[in-house]
């Protein structure tokens, strides 16, 4: 069964992989810089990038430790917005359905409220889990819900409240 963040390092692939203004070279790979005064802002601009039409679902995370986003950004149908827990910003897009990440500390209620309002209610889900682990099992459950069984996992540590991959404990 999956533990952890699964799938993390696709996730931070395709949120790292479709930067864009100047186009530069990095080694042998072009690249391109995408950016936004906060983390909110950046979130928006890779997602306008990747899914420059309408967005259909949008996966919304905590800007204060997007932890959540890293395996979400791997589901691969829909886009993902960071949310500084104070204003719910799609950046003038309405999705049809709006995927709430971790429980009401980490996106709160109120992100909650605004969603239901823009979108229905009934289009308004949570996916989260009783703590870190639990939450990725969860967003690992929808990748297979979407994508079919995976043939490789990629698990990182739990580094307590943290990002991932550190040694802080």
């Amino acid at each position: 069964m999956y533990t952890k963040t699964v799938l993390a390092g696709f996730a931070a692939a395709s949120l790292l992989t479709t930067l864009s203004l100047p186009t530069a070279q990095a080694g042998e790979l072009p690249y391109s810089r995408l950016a936004g005064p906060t983390g909110v802002e950046t979130s928006l601009a890779v997602a306008g990038h990747v899914y420059p039409g309408a967005w259909s679902t949008v996966y919304v995370a905590s800007n204060a430790n997007p932890v959540d986003a890293l395996p979400a950004a791997t589901i691969g149908n829909g886009s993902i917005a960071l949310t500084d827990n104070k204003t719910l910003s799609l950046g003038g897009k309405t999705p049809s359905k709006i995927v709430l990440f971790d429980g009401t500390g980490a996106v709160s209620s109120a992100i909650e409220q605004q969603a239901n309002n823009l979108v229905g209610a009934s289009n308004v889900s949570r996916l989260a889990g009783a703590d870190r682990n639990a939450t990725a099992r969860e967003i690992a459950k929808e990748w297979v819900r979407v994508n079919g069984t995976p043939s490789v996992a990629y698990i990182t540590k739990n580094a307590g409240s943290g990002p991932p991959d550190t040694d802080e404990s």
